[in-house]
């Protein structure tokens, strides 16, 4: 049996707009001592409910990372949350991103007491994950009527560089989205609190990552694909 299981299932259509998808992790570890577990950055807000045995749960708010985390883990813990998509995470939670980026908080700093208490409540009484997810996603479901459309210009530019798997350059990436490269930058790093540039080097850290998964690269391609593009040229690609 893995340690470790992680599952995840796109959003509602109602909200595909602002969230990327729901997310579980459970771990299952042959005994009580923690393990760290390895999280690469994806540019992306989560909001999570962490269930351990024997223990208060806790709702999370995990902003944008640019670089890797370590977190400890126990046998037993479930985890269950919603991503969004990197430019509206901060604006449904009514937070500036600068604020959120590569941090990790207790959700009831952004959100309260009594609201926190009813995710969690809402989230414990659900064993199973597609029930939790609907539960996150019915208390999520207000703020994101009340958020608003996501920046057009900022959604544009952040769909060109995951199709690029972060290959193409900003110039170039500004052009597709309809906005000179200082507007971009601007607009890109008030929405998502990461720059197009960094994001950019995410895509394609992932990129790799799933190529090392399917057994089509190795770990020192990882370590290229991290590295920052020389001005206006992108790193080699498979």
């Amino acid at each position: 049996m893995k340690p470790f299981s992680y599952a995840e299932s796109r959003p509602l259509d109602a909200h595909a707009e602002h969230l990327l998808s729901y997310w579980s992790f459970e771990a299952r570890l042959p005994d009580e001592a923690p393990r760290m577990h390895h999280l690469w950055p994806d540019g992306c807000v989560s909001v999570a409910v962490i269930m351990h045995p024997g223990a208060p749960s806790l709702a999370m708010i995990v902003g944008p990372a640019v670089g890797p985390r370590q977190v400890p883990v126990r046998n037993g813990a479930r985890y269950r949350g919603i991503r969004f998509w990197p430019d509206t995470g901060a604006s449904v939670l009514g937070v500036a991103a600068a604020v959120l980026r590569d941090r990790v908080m207790l959700a009831s700093l952004v959100f309260g007491d009594d609201e926190t208490n009813r995710l969690i409540a809402s989230v414990e009484r659900r064993t199973d994950a597609p029930e939790a997810w609907r539960a996150i996603d019915d208390w999520i479901a207000p703020r994101i009527a009340a958020s608003g459309q996501p920046d057009s210009v900022v959604r544009r530019a952040v769909r060109a560089i995951v199709e690029a798997r972060g290959q193409r350059p900003v110039a170039e990436v500004a052009r597709t989205a309809g906005a000179s490269i200082r507007d971009l930058q601007r607009r890109f790093r008030a929405a998502t609190g990461v720059t197009p540039k960094e994001y950019s080097r995410i895509r394609r850290t992932r990129a790799a990552l799933e190529a090392i998964m399917k057994g089509e690269a190795g770990w020192a391609e990882l370590a290229m694909r991290r590295a920052p593009a020389s001005a206006g040229v992108a790193p080699r690609s498979r």
